[in-house]
């Protein structure tokens, strides 16, 4: 089955990913703080952030002294470049891990004009210049990754709407020599941009989709014919008719709903016999056509014709006229065909344009033979081009194999004059010029090589070969010069290397040196890349006083492998050997005692996960409750007192949540896991609070519309009946009007007292109806003031409350 590899999303959502921040967002967040972080403070973020992403790995003093040293840096301080792993980090992309060096990232991603500049191009009198800086904005917080970032999504939803088009740029040669291809170097090319993937894919699918009514359009001659089938039964039937039952069980072609899918050669099959169909039934047209008028003979004569012509073309062409037997054939042909061109133009010139005197003018037993005499001359011409274009094929692949040796041979020359001048101080004159001499004589003659005897031996083509013959052109010698060029050059570098080995007695003493200390180096780069899995946890915890012991024993390993290079200095090795030894020993010690405290740092670093999870539940519940608040007071489940100043609390501790979740990175666990719990157990009372006081005000307005519903459920009897065994004292507090007891029985008495007096209950009703709404309503009632024992409501439920006691007419 087809691989695609490393899935490469969330790769790019580590960059652009905005929740949580991704490298972009936190590097836009430090270029928005003052003096923003940057380099190694930078870096530790998002080490911590990320510590434990697939795609992102904590950069440790091995990586950075090994990334330096595969780019010839120099991180010993002896001049060079540096490389500090605390500045550094990698991101395992589809192609492989790159690592990222953070200095003056913060700067550089600021992407704002100074304001006066930004005015400045504003205000040109050049229209374009004005239209692009029109929107600039001097203060824009849009940062070089963000604006980066929108770029790429528009580009993304561009490529989407078309078609997948891409040119590949292959680099063929490091030293971007003409007619040098570097086989490894391309296909990491191919293989790093996806092309092998995409070849692969298409290979493994089916990749060729045709509509049925298209394909039924196109190919439909080729198959049997189908009366009343529809276009995909039609398809169906010529492809099994064709390819066999067997191919659609093999997967090579399928039906689809709207398309026929098959292998691109299933279909370069059927173009090629389409175009075959299509000629044949051409050519016989054309030969009827040529029967019916008589122009039959003319035109085998002008075929034959035209056909030799087109192979002395090609003869000619490729430089294969001259041959013996190419010769004979083309004059055999010329001679042949010739004539009865000749005897063509003496017709034409007697019959002038009458067509069936000039057509019986030619002999059928001459024309007959014109053609094949013509292909004839073709198959000599194509078996000597064809050998020719084999041989000369052999000998460019001969050539090319020359350029390749000819530059191992000057890396060769290059390595000897490279270490001759790293010991020229240790060796007398004499021998820096004999070396010299010897080096540059080879070099001399490889230039010569490179630059003119190869592209001339190219362009002489083969020599020394027979095109005419029949054997093997593969296993001939297209070029006997060029194997003596070579054997010469290389006897030339060899000599110059055997006087660099005279003189190099320098390296034999630091040689003996190296094999003195190696099994004690190569013990020591052992513990010390036994470290590098702890160090990297050290890295990510950011404890750089467990790491710097491990990064100096890097750099006394770098140091010790640049005398190694410089093979010229035998104590000097032995120092930076013992060197590095010794600062392997510290930092294990080191590592050791560190231990305890990385354990402590991970298992701090997992509580401060765990209580972030806490704030994030907390806050989330907080808005979930302050939701339900606000809807009980917009639907006026009941007179919930003290709800505001809840859902204000509720606020409050919201913000203390953030500025706990801010202020994580400098306070000590201790003090944020205090503060966070005193914050749980506000966010606790606060959440039961609003808790019960929701659920008791639905309650109450349950009971309320069971009351107000038995009302319309029960029968007039009933609601007598329970009228007359209600006192007023049960009835004023089944209503909540307890507080007011005195003055509404009060209210009572009078109106049994109007009562007895003989007033109509009708109007009596009509009188409190109207006096009741004037007060509560509009304010301004024709009533007396009110004595000290009456007690005025303040809502319409009250004025409900006092309509339905007057109404029931309790007596004492």
């Amino acid at each position: 089955a087809f691989d695609p590899g490393m899935d490469n999303l969330d790769c790019v959502r580590l960059f652009n990913q905005s929740r949580p921040p991704g490298i972009v967002k936190l590097l836009s967040e430090s270029a928005l703080m003052k003096n923003g972080r940057d380099g190694a403070a930078f870096v530790q973020v998002l080490n911590s952030s990320f510590a434990r992403h697939s795609h992102y790995k904590v950069c440790d003093p091995q990586d950075a002294q090994r990334t330096a040293r595969a780019k010839g840096m120099k991180s010993s301080g002896r001049g060079g470049l540096s490389l500090d792993y605390r500045e550094c980090f990698q991101v395992r992309h589809y192609a492989g891990t790159v690592m990222y060096t953070v200095k003056g990232w913060v700067p550089r991603s600021v992407d704002a004009l100074l304001p006066h500049i930004s005015e400045v191009l504003a205000s040109s009198s050049k229209p374009d210049i004005k239209r692009l800086f029109a929107k600039e904005e001097s203060n824009s917080k849009a940062t070089v990754g963000e604006k980066f970032c929108t770029q790429l999504e528009v580009l993304a939803e561009t490529l989407e709407q078309g078609e997948t088009l891409f040119v590949r740029c292959i680099k063929s040669n490091p030293q971007m020599v003409p007619g040098l291809l570097n086989r490894p170097l391309v296909l990491e090319q191919l293989l790093h941009g996806g092309v092998i993937s995409a070849l692969e894919q298409r290979h493994r699918g089916l990749p060729e989709r045709i509509d049925y009514d298209h394909f039924c359009q196109e190919y439909r001659m080729l198959g049997p014919r189908c009366p009343g089938y529809s276009s995909r039964a039609h398809c169906e039937q010529l492809l099994r008719s064709i390819f066999g039952v067997e191919a659609e069980k093999q997967n090579q072609f399928a039906m689809g709903k709207t398309k026929i899918f098959m292998k691109s050669h299933l279909l370069s099959f059927l173009r090629a016999v389409m175009s075959l169909r299509v000629r044949n039934l051409a050519k016989r047209l054309q030969r009827q056509w040529r029967l019916h008028m008589g122009t039959e003979r003319i035109r085998k004569v002008e075929e034959a014709w035209e056909k030799f012509e087109a192979v002395a073309g090609i003869a000619r062409a490729r430089a294969i006229e001259t041959l013996p037997l190419v010769a004979r054939a083309l004059t055999d042909g010329r001679e042949k065909i010739g004539a009865v061109v000749q005897l063509l133009e003496d017709a034409r010139r007697t019959h002038g344009a009458d067509i069936h005197k000039i057509a019986a003018a030619l002999p059928n037993e001459k024309v007959r033979p014109l053609y094949s005499i013509a292909e004839a001359v073709d198959a000599v011409v194509d078996r000597v081009a064809q050998r020719k274009i084999a041989a000369e094929e052999l000998l460019a692949l001969r050539i090319t194999r020359a350029m390749d040796t000819v530059l191992r041979l000057m890396d060769r020359v290059i390595t000897v004059e490279r270490e001759c001048g790293e010991v020229a101080d240790a060796i007398s004159k004499a021998e820096r010029d004999k070396c010299e001499i010897a080096c540059r004589k080879a070099r001399e003659q490889l230039q010569t090589l490179q630059a003119s005897e190869l592209p001339a031996l190219k362009l002489a083509g083969p020599v020394g070969i027979n095109l005419e013959g029949h054997e093997d052109v593969s296993s001939a010698e297209v070029c006997p010069s060029l194997s003596e060029l070579i054997e010469q050059t290389t006897e030339l570098v060899t000599e110059a290397e055997a006087v660099g080995q005279e003189i190099l007695w320098v390296r034999r003493a630091f040689k003996a040196a190296v094999e003195e200390v190696q099994s004690e180096l190569e013990a020591a780069l052992t513990a010390l890349e036994a470290l590098q899995e702890q160090a990297r946890r050290c890295v990510a915890e950011g404890l750089d006083g467990i790491v710097e012991p491990v990064d100096v024993a890097w750099q006394r390993q770098a140091d010790a492998e640049e005398v190694l290079q410089a093979a010229k200095d035998a104590d000097g090795y032995r120092v930076a050997a013992a060197a590095f030894v010794s600062a392997v020993r510290d930092a294990e010690l080191t590592v050791e005692r560190g231990r305890e405290e990385l354990a402590k740092r991970e298992a701090e670093k997992q509580e401060r996960i765990a209580l972030q999870a806490q704030l994030d539940t907390m806050q989330q519940q907080l808005d979930e409750k302050r939701a339900v608040a606000r809807q009980s007071m917009e639907v006026r489940m009941a007179n919930i007192s003290g709800m505001p100043q809840l859902i204000h609390e509720v606020d409050c501790i919201v913000q203390e949540i953030a500025d706990l979740r801010g202020g994580a990175v400098g306070r000590t666990l201790e003090d944020w896991r205090s503060d966070i719990q005193d914050v749980a157990q506000r966010a606790r009372v606060v959440i039961d609070t609003i808790d019960a006081q929701v659920t008791q005000a639905t309650k109450a307005r349950q009971e309320e519309f069971n009351r107000r519903m038995l009302a319309f459920t029960q029968s007039p009897d009933a609601k007598r009946a329970q009228a007359e065994h209600t006192s007023p004292a049960a009835f004023l507090e089944s209503e909540g009007l307890v507080a007011h007891e005195s003055s509404l029985l009060e209210i009572l008495r009078l109106i049994q007292t109007v009562q007895k007096a003989g007033a109509p209950r009708s109007g009596v009703q009509r009188c409190l109806n109207h006096w009741v709404k004037s007060t509560w309503l509009n304010g301004t009632s024709p009533v007396l003031p009110p004595t000290a024992g009456e007690v005025v409501g303040q809502d319409n439920l009250a004025e409900r409350k006092l309509r339905k006691c007057v109404t029931i007419g309790h007596k004492p």
